[in-house]
């Protein structure tokens, strides 16, 4: 059985989620994926949560450059 559209849609709208995703065409999960959300997000942290946040995002760049 489909899920119909307006389902999809409002489940795309409760998580923040791309339809393309949710439909399994697009790699790309989030709506919202750019530097000025990930700014609000960090921003929005407690200072533990941006010392973990800088440290993961350390880890995905050597993670990165040692590929």
């Amino acid at each position: 059985r489909e899920l119909p559209i307006s389902f999809a849609l409002k489940i795309c709208e409760k998580f923040n989620i791309s339809l393309d995703w949710l439909a399994g065409t697009s790699d790309i999960k989030y709506r919202d994926q750019t530097p000025t959300k990930l700014s609000e997000i960090y921003n929005s942290l407690s200072e533990e949560g941006k010392k973990e946040l800088f440290n993961f995002a350390m880890y995905l760049k050597t993670k990165e450059e040692n590929k």
